[in-house]
């Protein structure tokens, strides 16, 4: 009698479980549904940028990734995430956006590309010339091969300087350019 029990116990310990998984598959589907269509809404109107909207998908893509981390769109949303921050002018949560996604997600198809924003971000959201200049270099040490590197390069350069002194330089550069030929 005590097997029988012991058996039935078993047993329905592993149909629970089996239907607690189909639940949470289920979950992540309509998440998954939900996130196509708010996406799909965001860019469907032209020449426009619903800020509403565009926070809901922030927040939407960013709670995708948080629930399902193993998703092998989790690293996606999350960029999309600190796309939308960043066209929010939200620059701190972009930045957190993207280091979740370096520390996460490190060999993530446009890992570079979010190094590089970093270095963006905090040059011309946040204005912090130091973690800019910081984030920068990381991004030219680690990706020399990159497409950036030279904009990065000069960006670094030109970090801190007024609109005068970058024209002083762009004209300085010009007429070196001129002499040289």
């Amino acid at each position: 009698m005590r097997k029988i029990l012991f058996a039935s116990f078993v047993a329905l310990l592993f149909f629970a479980s089996c239907n607690t998984n189909t639940t949470t598959l289920s979950q992540k589907e309509k998440d998954r549904k939900e996130i196509q269509s708010i996406d799909s809404t965001l860019y469907a109107i032209k020449d426009s940028f619903n800020t509403v909207l565009a926070k809901q998908a922030m927040i939407k893509f960013a709670d995708f990734a948080e629930n399902y981390q193993n998703d092998s769109l989790a690293a996606n949303y999350l960029f999309k995430s600190a796309q939308l921050a960043q066209s929010l002018n939200l620059g701190s949560q972009t930045i957190i956006y993207l280091d979740k996604i370096i520390t996460k997600y490190p060999n993530f198809k446009k890992i570079s590309t979010c190094y590089f924003l970093k270095g963006f971000v905090y040059d011309n959201i946040l204005q912090d010339i130091k973690n800019a200049k910081k984030s920068y270099q990381e991004f030219i040490d680690k990706f020399p091969n990159d497409d950036f590197v030279d904009d990065a390069a000069a960006l670094l350069e030109n970090l801190g300087k007024s609109p005068a002194e970058l024209i002083k330089s762009f004209e300085d550069k010009n007429k070196k350019h001129l002499q040289d030929k």
